[in-house]
């Protein structure tokens, strides 16, 4: 071979390694149409709660090639979910419940500012979800399309028959119609309950209860997580300063206390669940949250029962409780090949779900603005519906944002809900599952005897803080 030709092979292999190497150095400048395929688990609801608000989403956003919802069963869905994402293999968005929220935070990708900031989110949402969803930074940890706050669920016939005209505004009224509403044997069995309160082993979401309780009697619970609580805190009542947990428990227990001339319920096996005593005609009143209104419905159709606000011990002062889901999106996947053959960063797969999340959750005004992930440029592009307001009217659930909640207040099953969304509260505590069961161990005890209230809050206070700090 002559010298020129081997010098001329020479220089283009040079150049051609040096172009591959380059080449892999710079930053991807395009991303293909259908690149990225979001995979979304939640529970409760079907797929056809989704896919009007899908179907419109990948018409604007062209990168996104498909969204596939997944329903679980509830009673499975946390371990199969904690199961997928240890393993690599989980979705790209999903569901928890706002009591998980702790537990999930270091599997979670907050929002990015430029797409969800904190005061839009404070703006749009009730304030028990602002609460709850933003960082102690300000990010938006994960948004949500529905809360759930407690209600009071009580029979008609029964406070017809008992000449009870309207349901209870204040406690010394629902003490008083539990009185009145409550038939007991001579031999001490309860025949009709008053009221499902006392308990925690056969009171569908009593520790919820527990909870409205202690927000009500002025107990500061922990705002974010690792905090510490305090069930001692003193309140100052119409005669007297007393502990506001004490105030609160010795309140719930005492509808369990044969003792009591409020006793309405009893902890062992001779009541039925309150679900089951409710809808078999048995129980006058319940909390509950609005989720379970079909489930009494389905269970007994003929049922004169209706829904309405709870008491309030200091109107000036109202406050309820929460319990409701929230859409995340995990923090760490591989994106799958979606036929594009471009490897997809986990930044831009994040944005791209961060922005189906707010098109799906978030007031848009007729238009909603796409990022683009490369540029950062954003294309406004008109919509044609709501879904947030869509997915409420289709499940018929209570609504998260301020300006659908607006709409619903006059609903009569929906207007007790959404009224208590404005006044609900919540605290952030890891270990939520453990804390409710100590709730469980130290009502059964002040049920039983073994206990008084006093020592019983004692006890709650400290094996609480333990599961706090862990």
């Amino acid at each position: 071979m002559k010298r020129n030709t081997f010098r001329k092979i020479s220089t283009m292999l040079v150049i051609a390694v040096f172009a591959v190497n380059f080449s892999g150095c710079l930053k991807q400048t395009t991303i293909p149409k259908s690149a990225v395929s979001l995979e979304f688990w939640g529970v409760f609801d079907d797929s056809t709660a989704y896919n009007n608000a899908i179907d419109e989403y990948r018409k604007m956003d062209s990168i996104v090639s498909d969204i596939r919802y997944k329903k679980f069963n509830v009673n499975e869905y946390r371990n199969d979910l904690i199961d997928a994402l240890a393993a690599g293999n989980g979705p790209d968005i999903f569901m928890i419940n706002s009591a998980w929220i702790p537990d999930f935070e270091n599997k979670i990708a907050f929002a990015p500012k430029e797409v969800f900031g904190e005061k839009e989110f404070r703006d749009t949402f009730v304030d028990v979800a602002a609460n709850d969803l933003l960082s102690s930074n300000g990010e938006v940890m994960g948004t949500t399309l529905s809360v759930d706050s407690l209600a009071l669920y009580y029979n008609k016939d029964i406070f017809n028959a008992v000449g009870v005209t309207a349901p209870p505004k204040t406690w010394e009224e629902f003490v008083d119609i539990a009185k009145k509403t409550t038939r007991i044997s001579d031999t001490g069995d309860i025949l009709q309950s008053g009221a499902a309160m006392g308990s925690v082993n056969n009171i569908n979401r009593a520790t919820d209860v527990i909870d409205m309780l202690l927000f009500q009697n002025g107990v500061s619970l922990p705002q974010r997580n690792n905090g510490i609580v305090n069930l001692n805190q003193t309140i100052r009542t119409k005669d007297d300063t007393v502990s506001g947990g004490s105030n609160a428990l010795e309140f719930y227990t005492r509808f369990a206390n044969s003792n009591s001339p409020t006793y309405t319920w009893s902890s062992d096996e001779s009541m039925h669940y309150s679900l089951d005593e409710f809808y078999e005609g048995d129980l006058a009143m319940m909390f509950n949250f609005s989720w379970h209104y079909e489930t009494i419905k389905s269970k007994n159709s003929k049922l004169n029962f209706a829904v309405t606000t709870i008491p309030q011990l200091n109107p000036n002062s109202p406050a309820n409780t929460s319990n409701y889901w929230v859409l995340v999106v995990s923090k760490n996947k591989i994106q799958g090949d979606s036929g594009s053959g471009v490897a997809v960063s986990n930044e831009t797969r994040t944005l791209e779900a961060w922005q189906f999340l707010k098109f799906l959750t978030a007031k848009n005004n007729g238009q909603f603005g796409l990022i683009n992930p490369l540029t950062g440029e954003k294309v406004t592009y008109t919509m044609s519906s709501d879904p947030a307001k869509d997915y409420v009217i289709q499940t018929n659930k209570p609504a998260a944002r301020r300006d659908i909640i607006e709409e619903q207040k006059n609903d009569p099953f929906l207007g007790p809900f959404v009224q208590g969304n404005l006044i609900a509260k919540s605290w952030i505590r890891n270990n939520s599952d453990s804390i409710e069961s100590v709730w469980g161990d130290v009502v059964s005890e002040i049920n039983k005897g073994g206990t008084t209230v006093g020592q019983g809050l004692n006890i709650a206070n400290t094996r609480i803080n333990n599961f706090l700090t862990k």
